[in-house]
């Protein structure tokens, strides 16, 4: 089994579907990321 560690980070963590990404209050740079057609990210997201 893996172990992990609370780091306190964030306040929730969930696994949402791709479709709703957009609605949630996403950090600034994560949100120009994900919004950004050449990064990749929505590309790498959809394909796992």
């Amino acid at each position: 089994m893996l172990g992990t560690v609370d780091r306190s980070e964030s306040q929730a963590h969930a696994w949402v579907p791709v479709a709703e990404v957009d609605e949630l209050p996403l950090h600034p740079a994560f949100r120009t990321a994900w919004g950004a057609g050449d990064s990749g990210l929505r590309a790498f997201v959809e394909s796992v």
